[in-house]
């Protein structure tokens, strides 16, 4: 939107402007509510009709709220919608009086054609190519192929992959009889010939990535696989070639390449969203259920410490009724040294920039990151409920803006007191 106003008189400026002065000029994140008025009055500030086209709604994780969303913006006089997923639950009858069509029912055929014409390509490339002299093989692969994945792209693309390393006609005409016919039979293939030597790290690699808030860059991968939760991390374990992870996990993982700041990141993360569903159903035949010097050398030499730093107080809040990831939480806020330079690295106060110098009380962080059950240990521990710290001052402040209410209940009836009031701003 922005681009098509610009050059003329540019409407949605003036949204734009409010909204950064509000987040405090750039310093306070915007709340998700924020960013979905400020759309909605960009879209509204628009002279002309306005079309979203909106792909794979199914892989939103907050389908409720997108819904939600969705519906408030199809009431605008100036816009249409279009948005594509699969028929999940959450998408029956909502959003509500949109007309619906069934892509892959209705264009079965149509589609079946395009899955023919990805199977032909991938034979005449890479590996198959060692075929080419025997254009027999390569029509049964394809007949087999065309045959058993149907309108699925991503079936048809797990069994070619199965196939290409087939190196002799014995090897495809066995791969053919035994080709699985659904995602569910692929995957559990898959799991099932990582070979046993390498199956335990696979496991920590792939339930890593099941929960990982963003793809992991292939050096923060290694050390994912290097460290042993009971052992903790040692450098020596890493592996010397990091494309080998790709292998040990197969189809299931895959290769991004993407610019960043000038220069080429390889990530590494999920091959598709069936992926995750599967792992993380009861499905899969085996359940997939401290860094001290920070400075630039310390991120050099432990890729995966900016990522640890950033996200272990979001992976920590889900876990934190098991009774050995409390025992974690208490040991890294009691190692000081740990603690100090975990400071350093991240602040979760404005996680998109400013580092701070002074450490935050633990009591605060536990507020801040929703961490009840540790909140209630501190507290009982003796902890200074009204210890002043960070941005917003104190652990029931911090609480109270991230809306954990159960910690402030907590906090108010140990005492805290409710008229101190010394947020910092920015």
């Amino acid at each position: 939107m922005m681009q098509r106003e610009r050059g003329r008189s540019d409407t949605s400026r003036p949204i734009i402007d409010a909204a950064f002065c509000a987040s405090e000029h750039g310093q306070k994140q915007p709340s998700t509510d924020d960013l979905a008025r400020e759309v909605k009055e960009m879209i509204q500030a628009v002279k002309d009709h306005v079309f979203v086209v909106l792909d794979a709604l199914d892989e939103c994780d907050a389908r409720e709220d997108l819904v939600a969303w969705l519906e408030k913006l199809s009431d605008l006089a100036n816009i249409s919608l279009i948005a594509t997923s699969r028929p999940e639950v959450e998408f029956e009858g909502r959003p509500a009086n949109w007309p619906r069509r069934d892509i892959a029912s209705g264009n079965a055929e149509s589609i079946k054609k395009d899955v023919q014409s990805f199977i032909s390509g991938r034979l005449r490339d890479g590996k198959f190519q060692r075929w080419a002299p025997i254009p027999k093989m390569l029509k049964s692969i394809e007949d087999a192929i065309i045959e058993k994945a149907g309108v699925m792209f991503r079936l048809a693309a797990c069994q070619l992959d199965l196939l290409e390393d087939c190196r002799d006609r014995r090897e495809v005409n066995d791969a053919l009889k035994d080709l699985p016919e659904t995602l569910d039979q692929m995957y559990r293939q898959m799991l099932d010939s990582i070979p046993e030597r390498h199956r335990e790290s696979a496991i920590r690699l792939l339930q890593f990535l099941c929960h990982s808030e963003r793809p992991l860059a292939l050096k923060e991968a290694v050390d994912v696989v290097a460290t042993n939760p009971d052992n903790g991390f040692d450098p020596e374990d890493r592996m010397p070639d990091p494309r080998e992870l790709r292998t040990s996990c197969g189809s299931l993982v895959a290769l991004e390449t993407r610019d960043s700041e000038g220069s080429q990141v390889i990530e590494l993360q999920l091959a598709h969203l069936s992926v995750k569903e599967y792992l993380t159903s009861d499905r899969p035949i085996f359940p997939l259920s401290s860094f001290y010097d920070s400075n630039a050398e310390t991120e050099k030499e432990f890729p995966l410490v900016r990522y640890a730093a950033r996200y272990w107080l979001d992976h920590a809040r889900p876990a934190e009724s098991l009774q050995d990831v409390r025992d974690m939480i208490w040991k890294f806020i009691n190692d000081q040294r740990a603690y100090k330079n975990w400071g350093r690295i991240f602040n979760p106060d404005t996680p998109w920039g400013y580092i701070p110098q002074q450490t935050r009380p633990p009591l605060y962080i536990a507020a801040l990151g929703g961490l009840e059950t540790t909140a209630n240990i501190l507290v009982e521990k003796g902890a200074d409920i009204n210890a002043q710290g960070g941005d917003y001052g104190n652990a029931l402040q911090a609480a109270c803006i991230k809306g954990h209410t159960a910690i402030v209940k907590i906090l108010i009836e140990k005492g805290a007191d409710v008229k101190c009031i010394r947020w910092r701003l920015r």
